[in-house]
């Protein structure tokens, strides 16, 4: 089961947005944030330490997804790249990171989930 797999969505469209919060909640996991620009979803994500980032590229202030992911470095959480333009990407980022296309479906969203369910032995949390 995914439970327990906490996300954040950085999206600089809110109709995406939801449309992933919406999967990402339907299949179990949990949204703990979303944020259209990079420079809020950094702060985001250090105060959250979420275990799943999905990040799109292009952001609402000039910072991008790219940013935001180097500036985890290799010991954050995992991210992946949702994008309707895969070739504006940069190559060094389609080389680290998974890459996902618009529109994602649910079935991707799930696939990913269960992949970082796997990579962490998340625990459940227990009462006392």
């Amino acid at each position: 089961s995914v439970h327990h797999v906490r996300v954040i969505i950085v999206e600089d469209n809110p109709l995406v947005a939801l449309d992933i919060a919406e999967e990402v909640e339907g299949a179990g996991a949990e949204v703990v944030g979303i944020s259209q620009s990079g420079g809020l979803a950094s702060a985001l994500i250090e105060a959250l330490q979420p275990d799943l980032v999905f990040l799109d590229y292009t952001l609402s202030d000039e910072v991008t997804g790219a940013d935001v992911a180097i500036g985890l470095g290799w010991t954050g959480p995992v991210c992946v790249f949702v994008t309707g333009a895969p070739e504006s990407l940069p190559a060094r980022l389609v080389e680290r990171w998974p890459v996902l296309l618009k529109p994602i479906t649910g079935a991707e969203i799930r696939r990913v989930l269960e992949y970082v369910r796997g990579l962490s032995d998340i625990e459940a949390p227990t009462d006392g």
